[in-house]
């Protein structure tokens, strides 16, 4: 069997509307998701890396870090948790350049990442973190399935890295199928290839987090060299 390499876990954090509000406007949502990030931009390394806006099929906004890799081509070093389709090592063009203090705005996929994405919901009362590193690192290496990094975005949802996206379905589907039948998982969905367009309307991600605006990524730990950024 081979050894999983297991990739450092990473907390992201959402600003999250009032619960007494209505639903804000797009231009609204933009606004403010503009003036979070740039209050809260970090140095980045080497000035290469950049924060980039993205937003999912239900309108939902994420600010992703990637690496440029050349003229307004960027390579993705987070873990999707709202965007389909886009994986850690997926390259992408922006569809304008950077202002300074200002995010990036996603203009297309250039080339898919060799990996996929898939995410996955405890149990009501469970932590993700708990789940991912007591069973599902230990099981990972067992199985050798090749995951990791992975991102915590609130305690019962995790985005998990998977590094062969051929290997998506039936290895690490077939694995996470079995951990909902014994109750371990809530369920489970596959973020990265994008093989249920059709049912984005309706994604598990509305179940653990409603009414959620902006979520931005800190800085990756492991990064293009597997080194830490701190």
């Amino acid at each position: 069997m081979g050894v999983a390499r297991v990739g450092p876990a990473i907390v992201a954090s959402a600003t999250k509307k009032s619960p007494t509000q209505g639903l804000p406007s797009k231009n609204h949502s933009r606004r403010r998701s503009k003036a979070y990030i740039k209050s809260n931009m970090t140095a980045t390394r080497n000035d290469t890396w950049h924060q980039m806006l993205l937003v999912s099929p239900e309108g939902r906004e994420e600010v992703l870090w990637v690496a440029q890799v050349g003229q307004n081509t960027f390579r993705v070093l987070s873990v999707p948790v709202w965007i389909y389709g886009l994986s850690v090592g997926s390259v992408v063009e922006a569809s304008h350049q950077a202002q300074s203090g200002s995010p990036l705005k996603f203009g297309r996929l250039l080339r898919e990442s060799p990996g996929g994405t898939v995410r996955f919901i405890v149990p009501t009362g469970v932590r993700a973190s708990d789940i991912y590193l007591s069973r599902v690192i230990p099981d990972a290496k067992r199985l050798g399935l090749y995951i990791g990094p992975a991102t915590f975005y609130n305690p019962r949802l995790v985005a998990v890295h998977v590094h062969d996206r051929r290997k998506w379905w039936p290895e690490v589907g077939g694995y996470l199928d079995g951990l909902v039948q014994e109750g371990v998982l809530e369920q489970w969905e596959v973020g990265d290839p994008d093989q249920y367009a059709a049912d984005h309307e309706e994604s598990t991600l509305e179940k653990v987090e409603p009414g959620s605006s902006v979520l931005v990524h800190p800085l990756p730990v492991d990064g293009a060299d597997g080194e830490c950024v701190s």
